[in-house]
């Protein structure tokens, strides 16, 4: 079995622990590559542990968030902008098999299509302290057998384009053409820094990957 490997440009935490996705190496400015994908399905949504790591939380139903409420009672100062980095493209995108030129005439019909999607990052409150959080979802249609994985990250921007992991959760692979989580970090006496959803899909060896529309800034 395939292991998603991530090629994106971080620095990872100190603290973070080992996993099936700690094993992503660190490239070039601008290696990034993030799964949009499109469509839709009946099937339910991913409900399997997956695998995460660092200082956060992670949950496989409808986004059950605490109100954007600070532990402190006062609404936190929160602002967007809009995505500004290269290395991946935004919202969503779509992944599939593609033919060459040459032979496009006689290559069959497209047989599948995914669409990998990440959502701009929020403030909420969680049991454990002020949070941010997002979504990332991969859905596909058109094929009688599935070889999906899905991986969402917050990430926090450390500047020169660089950026750094906080939360991560990956589900392995499944035979689900419909993955979905939404993922938060305790950010809690951090500062005000500048946040930003990436979401990474596969269908068997075809990945795509995304990052939000929009960055969060937010004291926490």
């Amino acid at each position: 079995m395939l292991s998603p490997v991530n090629s994106r440009r971080v620095d990872q935490p100190e603290t973070g622990c080992s996993s099936m996705r700690s094993r992503w190496t660190l490239v070039a400015l601008g290696g990034a590559l993030l799964l949009a994908v499109t469509g839709t399905s009946t099937a339910q949504a991913d409900t399997t542990g997956g695998i995460s790591t660092g200082n956060g939380g992670n949950s496989a139903g409808p986004a059950t968030a605490g109100s954007i409420q600070s532990t402190s009672g006062q609404t936190p100062a929160v602002s967007y902008v809009p995505a500004f980095a290269t290395d991946l493209p935004k919202g969503s995108s779509s992944l599939g098999p593609t033919s060459s030129a040459a032979s496009a005439a006689v290559a069959p019909a497209v047989s599948w299509m995914c669409t990998v999607y990440a959502s701009d990052p929020s403030r909420a409150w969680h049991t454990g302290g002020d949070s941010v959080q997002g979504e990332g979802w991969q859905s596909c249609t058109g094929a009688t057998y599935w070889q999906t994985a899905l991986t969402v990250t917050i990430q926090r921007y450390l500047g020169l384009g660089v950026w750094q992991n906080q939360y991560q959760w990956s589900s392995g692979y499944t035979s689900n053409p419909w993955l979905e989580r939404i993922i938060w970090y305790y950010c809690s006496g951090t500062g005000t820094e500048t946040y930003r959803i990436v979401t990474d899909g596969w269908q068997g060896t075809y990945h795509k990957a995304v990052q939000s529309l929009n960055y969060l800034t937010t004291t926490c």
